[in-house]
Order: C-alpha cells, then sequence, then structure tokens
C-alpha cells in the first residue's frame, strides 16, 4: 500500500467500533449481489423483452439479453456457492 498506509490506518480506526461490526466485504458483497440481482438484472431482462417484443428483435438485443442472462446466471451461482461454502461450515439456515 506503500504510501496510502498512513490513510488506510485512519479510516481503519474509524470503523473499528461496535457500531460498523456489520460492515464486512463478505456482507457488502452480499448485498451487492442481491440488488444486482433483484433491483437490476431481473428487471432489465423483462424490459429487453417486453420492448424487443414490441419492436423486434435485433442482433443487438439479442446479443444485450443474453449478456443479461449470464449476468443472472453468476449472480444466483454467486448466492447458491455462498449458501453451499456456509452449509459445509456447518452454519444452521434455520432461525
Amino acid at each position: 500500500m506503500g504510501s496510502f498506509q498512513s490513510l488506510n490506518s485512519v479510516i481503519a480506526e474509524k470503523f473499528q467500533n461496535e457500531a460498523f461490526s456489520f460492515v464486512s466485504l463478505e456482507t457488502s458483497f452480499k448485498v451487492q449481489t442481491y440488488v444486482e440481482l433483484l433491483a437490476e438484472a431481473i428487471p432489465m431482462i423483462a424490459l429487453q423483452v417486453i420492448n424487443n417484443q414490441a419492436v423486434g428483435w435485433s442482433a443487438l438485443a439479442a446479443v444485450s439479453f443474453i449478456f443479461s442472462v449470464l449476468v443472472v446466471v453468476k449472480d444466483m451461482w454467486l448466492i447458491v456457492a455462498y449458501l453451499l461454502n456456509r452449509k459445509t461450515e456447518g452454519y444452521s439456515f434455520r432461525p
């Protein structure tokens, strides 16, 4: 980190108190994955299908749709892989 080490230390000290104990790289990654899936990828697919049914499917529209589906598959895989990893670590999903 070199010259950023002092800045990193200051920021790390600010977030070491109990109020921010829920913030972690794992938590933010999970939230980002869920938000991307529910608020971006799935609505985008729905809009693409509705629009392309009305206008017609061009080659560019088909490629865009394929990439949107791949984003959904990637997000679903990340969620399943996370859940499988937690299950193998002995974490119980029941409240």
